[in-house]
Formats: C-alpha cells, sequence, structure tokens
C-alpha cells in the first residue's frame, strides 16, 4: 500500500509540474512570437514614415529649385545681360595664339584633371579648351589671368581689357552674383540661343566660353546627351516658364564632383535668346534625405539610413542602379566604408575612384529587391542584403519628378531593428528561470496536500483487509 501511494504522489506530481512547464512555456512563446509581429510591424511603420517624408522632401527640394530656375529665366535683369553678354561675346575674335592654349590646357591639368589622373581616366587637356577664339578669349582674362584663386574668381568684375565683353560683364556680374547668392544654387550659365555658346558662367569654371551643343561637357561617355547636354537638349519640349532637370553626372569642370544640370528658356518678347542653366551638387540632395544628417530626428538609431538609388549601369556589377546620395557609413566612418566595400566587391578600382572623388555617388552600386522594385515603380517593405553586404530591413518607393526615374531606400540593420526582440526573450528566459523551479516545488507541495486524504484512504482499506 506504501508504494501504492508513492506511485499516486509521483504521477500526481508530474502531471502537475508538466501542465505547470508546458502552460508557462506555450504562453511564453505566444507571447513573443505576438511581440515579434508587432515590433516588426512597428519598426516597418517607422521606416516607411521616413520613407515617404523623404519622398516628399525630395519632390519639394527639386521643385523649389525649378522654381529657382524659371525666376531666373524671367528676370529682367538675366534678360538684359544675356542680351547684351550675347551680343559682346559674338564680337570677340582675339584668336588665341598656341602658347595662351598651352597655358589654359596648364591650368586644367593643374586644377581640374588631377582626380581624373588619379581615377585613371584619360583626358586629354587640349581637348578641353573651347573650340571657338571668343571662348578661348573669355578664358584667357577670366581664368588665365584671374588674379583671384579657384573659388574666388566670380569676385573679378572686369578684366580690364577694354572690350565690349567686359564692359557688359563689369555691368551685370555683380548683380548676378547676388542674384545667384539668394539662391540654393552653385553656378549660373547663360547661354545663347543661337550659337550654343556659354557666353557667361559666374563661378568662371572652364565651362566657360564652351559649347553647350556639342561642347566638351554635353554628352557621357557613350556619346549620349547628359548635364548641360542633356538639359538644354529638353528644353523645346516643355511649356514656356518651365524648367528642366538632368540626373547625376560627374562634371570635369568641378574636378569631377557629381553635379545635376537644370535649365529655363529665356525670352526676349516671344522670342527666345537663349538659357538660363544652373548647377547643382548631389551633396545638396543628400541634405534633402538625411535632413542635414540629422539620424536621430528621422528615428533612424545607430544604423538606418535614407538615401536615393538611381538606375543607370556605369560598373560592372549587374542590374540595380547608383547611388545618388552619399550613403550613411561615408558620411561618418570613409575607411569603414571602403574596408566593406572592398570586402564585398573586391573591386580595387571602383574603391579607390570613390576615396578620389570624395563621395560613392554614381559609383556605388545598389542591387536588391527594395531597389528594383522601386525603380519598376513598386513600394516595397522587407529584408534584403544592401550594397555592403549587411542585412536590413528595407522600404522604398519610386521617385517620379523633374523628368527622373529614383527610388527612394530607407533601411535599417536587421541587429538593430531586432534588438527590442533579443531584449524581450533575454526577460522570457529570466522569467522563466524564475517560474520553472517554482512552478516545480509549488507541484512538489501540492502533490502532497491533494495525496493526504488518500493516505486514510489507503489505511482504511488496509485495516478492513
Amino acid at each position: 500500500m506504501t508504494r501504492s501511494r508513492h506511485g499516486l504522489r509521483r504521477r500526481l506530481l508530474v502531471t502537475l509540474i508538466g501542465v505547470g512547464l508546458v502552460s508557462v512555456v506555450l504562453i511564453s512563446a505566444v507571447i513573443f512570437l505576438f511581440a515579434r509581429v508587432l515590433i516588426d510591424d512597428g519598426v516597418e511603420g517607422q521606416l516607411v514614415s521616413v520613407r515617404d517624408t523623404r519622398v516628399q522632401a525630395l519632390e519639394a527640394g527639386l521643385e523649389h529649385i525649378q522654381s529657382q530656375t524659371s525666376a531666373l529665366a524671367a528676370n529682367r535683369d538675366v534678360v538684359d545681360a544675356l542680351t547684351d553678354l550675347s551680343r559682346e561675346f559674338g564680337q570677340l575674335d582675339d584668336d588665341a595664339g598656341s602658347d595662351e592654349i598651352a597655358g589654359l590646357a596648364m591650368i586644367y591639368e593643374t586644377e581640374v584633371l588631377p582626380t581624373f589622373v588619379a581615377a585613371g581616366v584619360d583626358l586629354p587637356a587640349a581637348d578641353l579648351v573651347p573650340a571657338s577664339p571668343a571662348g578661348r578669349y573669355v578664358q584667357q582674362r577670366y581664368i588665365a589671368e584671374n588674379p583671384n584663386g579657384l573659388d574666388d574668381r566670380d569676385q573679378l568684375d572686369d578684366a580690364g581689357d577694354g572690350s565690349g565683353y567686359s564692359a557688359a560683364h563689369a555691368e551685370h556680374h555683380p548683380l548676378l552674383r547676388r542674384l545667384l547668392d539668394t539662391t540654393t544654387l552653385s553656378d549660373l550659365m547663360l547661354v545663347d540661343a543661337d550659337t550654343g555658346d556659354v557666353v557667361y558662367t559666374t563661378k568662371k569654371r572652364i565651362d566657360l566660353g564652351t559649347n553647350g551643343f556639342d561642347g566638351p561637357y554635353t554628352t557621357d561617355v557613350d556619346g549620349a546627351k547628359a548635364g548641360l547636354g542633356s538639359v538644354l537638349d529638353r528644353l523645346s519640349t516643355v511649356a514656356v516658364g518651365e524648367a528642366v532637370l538632368s540626373d547625376s553626372v560627374f562634371y570635369v569642370p568641378t574636378a569631377g564632383q557629381p553635379v545635376f544640370f537644370l535649365a529655363a528658356a529665356v525670352r526676349s518678347g516671344s522670342d527666345v535668346i537663349g538659357a538660363v542653366v544652373t548647377e547643382v551638387p548631389v551633396s545638396g540632395g543628400t541634405d534633402l534625405m538625411t535632413a542635414g544628417q540629422d539620424w536621430e530626428l528621422l528615428g533612424l538609431g545607430d544604423t538606418g539610413e535614407a538615401y536615393v538609388v538611381g538606375p543607370d549601369r556605369t560598373l560592372p556589377y549587374e542590374g540595380g542602379g547608383e547611388l545618388r546620395s552619399d550613403s550613411r557609413l561615408w558620411l561618418e566612418d570613409p575607411e569603414e566604408y571602403l574596408r566593406l566595400h572592398m570586402e564585398r566587391y573586391g573591386d580595387q578600382a571602383a574603391a579607390d575612384l570613390i576615396e578620389t572623388v570624395g563621395s560613392p555617388v554614381l559609383l556605388q552600386q545598389v542591387d536588391n529587391p527594395a531597389v528594383t522594385a522601386a525603380l519598376d515603380g513598386e513600394e516595397f517593405a522587407g529584408t534584403v542584403t544592401n550594397y555592403l553586404g549587411k542585412e536590413t530591413l528595407a522600404v522604398s518607393a519610386p521617385l517620379r519628378a523633374g523628368g527622373l526615374d529614383w527610388a527612394v531606400i530607407v533601411e535599417l540593420d536587421k541587429s538593430e531593428s531586432d534588438a527590442a526582440l533579443d531584449s524581450l526573450l533575454r526577460r522570457i528566459l529570466v522569467v522563466l528561470a524564475i517560474l520553472l523551479p517554482a512552478i516545480a516545488v509549488t507541484g512538489v507541495l501540492l502533490a502532497r496536500v491533494l495525496t493526504r486524504p488518500a493516505d486514510s484512504l489507503v489505511r482504511s482499506a488496509a485495516a478492513i483487509a
């Protein structure tokens, strides 16, 4: 009878402890699964919110610079400046000698081309010299003989050569310089409608005096219209008062720094006399996408970032596109970015070019389902492997503004998005570590209490027997 009593207690003990343990584990598992869904939905919702605000910010920013360019084209002072400068530019016929041409080429080689030489790009300086005598003349007077440094050449109002062009320049340049300073644009060019000559630039870079129709800065490496050439080529396709926008390009006069262009037709009465072309560095787009690199304001934590991808195929990696705004890691830790880039792609030439240019824009390939979906005009949310090989939770959406075909991507490392879930899992394990022994002790006590009445029954049965 004692053996039966102990067997009953043992079975009851096992049953109580087993039911308690299974119940606690099941409840913990259900809580964990629900928490995982809620946390993933919360993180995804946060990323979608950031994505939508960045799309809106970028659309508003592009619209703003287009309106600035259109306003410049309609400005009466700009119309007068283009009229006078085009007329006087056409009167310049002082062909430069071989020494002056060689001097211009030397300036290009020392100020502009070192970036390309370091990148292994063969770009003969002689091919960049303006084709027209007038173009070489203004470059000689306002670049080669300019007493100011590279970044201050716009401070020269009058070259002092007594030409009608310099008189017109002295009259209009101070006002045009002030107009540019009131905008977010980085340069202002005036292009003659009949000849395509760039008769004026505010910053006095080596695009001054070149031709906007067929000059050295109007096409890409494949000969297709790009940058300056593309915006001038598209002007005839838009309504009066509208500005057109180019995609980002590497631009030789800015020492290879990526820029994009805007252009608007300038009219005198009903006649188109030329165009205003403005230039914007891609850093402006980066500032819009990152809210001035204020990651905390965007709610992107320690690893989140927002960036733009365009559909080009300029590198040997197939598919996807290239960055149109800077990577967060590049902005915060260029050495770590280059290390991860080499680790993933093994392309030393591309890494060297990124370091030389000072930006991964147009050089960093991005190819994953988030990019593909957005470039195809669809939204995306899910887990992807990003351009540096890290697993991220990413959301994306297309950007269709100003004739551009871009993808806006917002992502967060899975390690950070799962941090809250990992913390919850650790807490659940701590709770289980406390509850399971407590359940075992409680089961032992309950087994004893519940089997105590059976002891009397067993003794009575034994007496009767």
